[in-house]
C-alpha cells in the first residue's frame, strides 16, 4: 500500500507540476524545432502527458530496480575516462574492470571501438536531462566518470552459466545503448547475450567495430518506415550525406534490398558514394534538395541524417504522397536540456505533433523519429550480408587508445568520408 500511494503522490505531482508548466509559458510561446508552441499547445500536451504518466505507473510492478554492477572486480583495465562535461580532453585511467555477474553476461575484451557524433555531444552534455534521469531508474548511481563509445568487436573474455551461444574465444561485435555509462573505449565491455553477434568472419576487429552502432541506428529506422527486405525492391530511397558512417552504411544495404538509392555529398564524395552503389548523387554544395528534384519523380522513403527545420521541410518536400520520411537526428534531447525534464517532455510531444499529424492527414507522408536500438539478431542478419560481399566497412581513419582524443575531435570537425575507430591494445597491469 505504501508502494501504491508512493506512486499515487508521484502522479499528483506530475500533474501539479506539469499544470503549472501552462501558467507559466510566455504568452508567445516557445520557439521549437517546427515552429511555435503556444500555450494552448502545452495545455493540450499537458492533459496528454498525465493520462500517459497516470497510466503507465498505476500499471507497473512493485519490484525493486537491480543495482548495476559496472567497474567492480578487483581487475584492472585501461579505459578512456570522462570525468566531467566539457571540451576538456578526456583521461586514459586504470580502473575496475566489469564482471559477470548475471546469468546471461557476456564479457568482452574489447579489440577496437568505433565513436560517432553522439559521443562528443554527449561528452560535453548534450542530453543530460534524460540521460541522467535513466541512468538513476536503471540504477547507476554514479554520474562519473563515464566511458564513450557506442560499439565494439573483440573477444568473449567470460559468460553467464546460462549463455548458450558464446563461449570464451568467440570473435564477436555488439552496440550499447546511449544512457549506459560503460561504453566501449575500454579494455572490457560487459553486456547482454541477446545483443551480441559473431561478428563477420571476413572482416578484422577493425573492420568490426565500425558498424554495429550505424547497424543498429539505421536498420530500425528503416523498418519504422516501411523499408524492410520484402518491400524495398525498386523504390526509390534518398539517403542524405551519403559519405558519413550512417549514410554509407545506409546505402548498401538499401542496395542489398535492391533499391533505387540518391545521396547527397559534396563533389569530392562522388566517387566513394557511387562505389558503394549510390544511383544518383546531389551536390548539396551547389543546390538543394528541392531544386535538384523538381520535375523529377519523388522519392518513396526519405533517410533523414540531419535535424533542424529547414532539413525536414526538404525531405518532406521531396518524398512523394504515401512516402514515409525517417529522422535519426530528433530535437527531444535538446529539448530536455533546455526546458527541463517536464515542459522538456510536453514540448516534445508538441513538437512532434505539429509535423506528424498534419503531414500524414493533408499530405499522406509519414513522418518518423527513431533511435538506437540494440539488437544481436539485428547484427548477425547484417554479418550474413557482409560475408557475402553486399557491405563493407568504411573507416576514415583509426587511431590508437592513446590518440582518444585526436579521433573524437575527428569526428566533431565533421565531413568525414565514413567511421573513426579506436584500437584497443592488451595492456599489462
Amino acid at each position: 500500500m505504501a508502494v501504491e500511494g508512493s506512486k499515487m503522490c508521484f502522479v499528483s505531482a506530475f500533474m501539479f507540476v506539469a499544470t503549472a508548466a501552462t501558467l507559466l509559458t510566455p504568452d508567445k510561446g516557445f520557439e521549437v524545432t517546427m515552429g511555435t508552441v503556444t500555450k494552448t499547445h502545452i495545455k493540450l500536451a499537458v492533459a496528454a502527458c498525465a493520462v500517459i504518466v497516470s497510466y503507465r505507473l498505476l500499471k507497473s510492478t512493485n519490484k525493486q530496480v537491480e543495482p548495476a554492477i559496472l567497474f567492480s572486480d578487483t581487475k584492472k583495465m585501461k579505459a578512456i575516462l570522462v570525468k566531467s562535461y566539457g571540451t576538456h580532453p578526456m583521461e586514459i585511467g586504470t580502473i575496475a574492470r566489469p564482471r559477470v555477474t548475471k546469468a546471461t553476461d557476456v564479457l568482452i575484451r574489447v579489440k577496437a571501438a568505433s565513436l560517432n557524433p553522439i559521443d562528443y555531444r554527449v561528452k560535453e552534455g548534450y542530453g543530460r536531462n534524460m540521460l541522467e534521469h535513466i541512468r538513476t531508474k536503471l540504477g547507476f548511481s554514479n554520474e562519473f566518470p563515464f566511458v564513450i563509445g557506442r560499439d565494439c568487436s573483440g573477444v568473449v573474455e567470460e559468460v553467464g552459466e546460462l549463455v548458450m551461444n558464446f563461449k570464451p574465444g568467440d570473435e564477436v561485435w555488439t552496440s550499447v545503448m546511449l544512457f549506459h555509462p560503460a561504453g566501449t573505449l575500454a579494455q572490457y565491455f560487459l553486456t547482454s547475450e541477446r545483443d551480441v553477434s559473431l561478428k563477420p568472419k571476413n572482416m578484422t576487429h577493425t573492420q568490426s567495430a565500425s558498424l554495429p552502432y550505424v547497424i543498429n541506428t539505421s536498420y530500425p529506422a528503416l523498418q519504422k518506415a516501411g523499408v524492410n527486405p520484402s518491400s524495398a525492391k525498386g523504390k526509390r530511397v534518398l539517403v542524405l550525406a551519403g559519405t558519413g558512417g550512417i549514410g554509407s552504411f545506409v546505402i548498401q544495404l538499401l542496395k542489398a534490398w535492391e533499391c533505387h538509392v540518391t545521396t547527397t555529398c559534396s563533389a569530392d564524395g562522388f566517387e566513394m558514394v557511387r562505389s558503394l552503389g549510390a544511383d544518383d548523387v546531389i551536390d548539396y554544395k551547389k543546390e538543394s534538395l528541392v531544386s535538384a528534384m523538381e520535375g523529377k519523380e519523388r522519392f518513396d522513403y526519405v533517410f533523414c541524417t540531419r535535424g533542424g527545420n529547414d532539413t525536414y521541410r526538404s525531405c518532406l518536400a521531396v518524398c512523394r504522397s504515401g512516402g514515409a520520411v525517417v529522422t535519426i537526428v530528433t530535437p527531444v534531447m535538446r529539448n530536455l536540456d533546455r526546458f527541463g525534464f517536464i515542459i522538456g517532455s510536453v514540448v516534445n510531444l508538441v513538437d512532434k505533433i505539429k509535423i506528424k499529424i498534419p503531414q500524414k492527414l493533408f499530405y499522406g507522408k509519414l513522418f518518423v523519429h527513431s533511435f538506437h536500438e540494440q539488437s544481436g539478431a539485428r547484427l548477425g542478419e547484417i554479418a550474413e550480408l557482409v560475408q557475402e560481399g553486399k557491405i563493407r566497412a568504411c573507416i576514415d581513419t583509426t587511431y590508437d587508445m592513446l590518440d582518444a582524443n585526436d579521433a573524437l575531435n575527428r569526428v566533431k570537425q565533421g565531413h568525414a568520408r565514413g567511421k573513426m575507430v579506436v584500437t584497443i591494445p592488451d595492456y599489462d597491469h
